[in-house]
């Protein structure tokens, strides 16, 4: 398993509902129920991974493709590598990483102004952010 992570929705069961990605990018849905896999496959679209490699060298983004043949073969899903950032170019190394947990919710999602019109906060969810430090020739 090279990443794992928990997504917003939950079974039938009221169960979080946990993908893993293997090393030919495949997804696994744990429980593995159909149900589970319904959600998947129906919110594809819209769920996004992340992964740091082991050195914290670069970043990678995943989304999630659901092949016309994966119902049939029992496949949920396949991640595609969206986006990678690398690090090491500028002799840096990530040593920190932050998501928003899919459960979070602002304390206040709005704020009345002055003129009584309302503005909405946003929160994007896919938002991640990662403190990194200079591993070379360091001149602070």
């Amino acid at each position: 398993v090279n990443l794992a992570t928990t997504l917003p929705y939950l079974d039938e069961e009221e169960r979080n509902i946990l993908v893993a990605l293997d090393e030919d990018q495949s997804v696994h849905v744990f429980p593995d129920t159909p149900v589970a896999r319904s959600l998947v496959h129906t919110n594809a679209g819209n769920i996004f991974l992340h992964h740091l490699d082991k050195d914290g060298l670069h970043v990678c983004g995943f989304g999630l493709e659901v092949p016309t043949e994966a119902r049939e073969v029992g496949m949920v899903a396949r991640a595609l590598e969206l986006w990678k950032l690398p690090i090491a170019a500028g002799g840096e190394r990530i040593t920190a990483l932050g998501t928003q947990v899919g459960s979070e919710s602002s304390y206040s999602p709005a704020r009345v102004l002055g003129d009584r019109s309302i503005l909405h906060k946003y929160l994007n969810p896919n938002l991640l952010a990662f403190g990194t430090e200079k591993t070379e020739g360091e001149s602070t």
